[in-house]
């Protein structure tokens, strides 16, 4: 399942939109689909559920939709992995970079919620 990491955001980004704009679906909607359409790469329990996961978030979050237990759900799994994972490793500065701005909106919303 190796694929890039600004290719994935993009691939949800524009799939959040898409739904929006081309197929008149809500943002709640959208978001939905994108859990459906992503489910391996936000279940896969590797980088690539944090991307997938916090990308969603994001795109939630900047359109201040209601967050859910599932998003609840999937922010706590993201949290853990963060722990085991080895972004250092993983990721490029830039992709780092990026990604740190996610990881604090999911804390934040996490923290909220709970």
């Amino acid at each position: 399942m190796d694929v890039n990491f600004f290719e994935l955001k993009f691939l949800i980004t524009d799939s959040f939109y898409s739904q929006v704009l081309k197929n008149g679906y809500s943002y709640e909607q959208a978001s939905g689909i994108c859990y459906e359409s992503f489910f391996e790469y936000v279940n896969c329990n590797s980088i690539e559920s944090v991307i997938a996961v916090s990308t969603i978030i994001r795109l939630k979050t900047r359109h201040k939709l209601q967050l859910t237990k599932y998003d609840i759900e999937n922010m706590k799994k993201i949290l853990e992995l963060l722990n085991v994972l080895h972004l250092d490793k993983i990721l490029n500065d830039s992709e780092s970079g990026y990604l740190e701005e996610d990881i604090q909106i999911i804390e934040y919303q996490f923290k909220e919620l709970r």
